[in-house]
């Protein structure tokens, strides 16, 4: 399964002391759902740290639950920040939800997404994005051919179904792999040779 990484609350020691962010893989909902993830303050004090969000190709339900509110973010390589793009009413009793404890929240929330997706079998353009997440140098042409359509067509249900072009779609899939090595240390430096990165200003272009 696709699993993209932040690294700046790995990389900034500002980040590790004033907040925690768990990610958490719930196996029943893997299929449609990546993680669940928190931001959670450490301490009691007022602190701002500025969060680079890295391009992963993934849209973002976000709850925030001091606002008792939540929309829909995504992020892309042409932002390289995450965007609100739109307000999203979850059809539940929101005061109910809001009314809860923040562990009662969360089992109430994952209790919606299983009933979201019964009935529900990943189609092609979700289990295409998993495969290619383990070719990261793939072209435009493995995934016409994996398709079985044309360039043109290929182009045209990428933006209908992922709203970016399948190049761009490649490029994220690559950096958020090359991501992962980096930030491995036990990887490979082999695998590094296999993205064909050029140098270190061909790394900072994508």
């Amino acid at each position: 399964m696709y699993s993209p990484i932040q690294v700046p609350y790995i990389v900034n020691p500002i980040y590790q002391k004033y907040f925690k962010y768990p990610a958490i893989v719930i196996p029943s909902l893997q299929d449609f759902v990546i993680c669940l993830w928190e931001h959670q303050s450490l301490t009691q004090d007022s602190y701002e740290v500025n969060d680079l969000i890295i391009p992963d190709g993934c849209i973002d339900l976000f709850i925030d639950f001091k606002k008792q509110s939540s929309n829909f973010q995504v992020s892309v390589k042409q932002s390289m920040i995450s965007i609100a793009i739109s307000e999203f009413k979850i059809p539940f009793n929101l005061d109910y939800f809001f009314s809860l404890s923040y562990s009662q929240q969360k089992e109430y929330f994952i209790d919606y997404l299983h009933q979201l997706i019964e009935g529900h079998t990943p189609n092609q353009f979700i289990k295409l994005i998993d495969r290619f997440s383990q070719i990261p140098a793939s072209t435009i042409q493995d995934l016409c051919q994996d398709l079985v359509v044309g360039t043109r067509q290929c182009q045209q249900l990428f933006k209908k179904y992922y709203g970016i072009s399948p190049q761009l779609m490649l490029l994220t899939l690559r950096f958020q792999y090359c991501l992962k090595i980096l930030t491995d240390p036990h990887a490979s430096e082999k695998k590094l040779i296999a993205l064909h990165y050029y140098d270190q200003s061909h790394l900072i272009k994508d």
